[in-house]
């Protein structure tokens, strides 16, 4: 299954992707594992982490294709910029 349908589905049962993973994958209580910690302290260390109560709106399908295409664009251009 691609990312795309799963976001389709979400949309359809009104869920946002935070909310589906929040279900998904709810939080332990346990703690975490080293490794996680380490990658934890790694990630805060370039700035905050998400807030869990932060609001994400869906994009529509034209805005990712508008959004890849331009990024597409760009880097056309630099790989034909250093092929001269």
């Amino acid at each position: 299954m691609r990312v795309e349908h799963i976001l389709h589905i979400l949309e359809i049962l009104s869920l946002q992707p935070a909310e589906y993973f929040q279900l998904a994958y709810p939080r332990r209580n346990t703690p975490p594992s080293d490794s996680a910690a380490r990658l934890r302290a790694v990630l805060e260390g370039l700035g905050p982490l998400p807030d869990d109560r932060l609001q994400f709106t869906p994009m529509t399908p034209e805005e990712v294709e508008a959004i890849v295409s331009g990024v597409m664009r760009k880097m056309l251009a630099e790989l034909n910029e250093q092929k001269k």
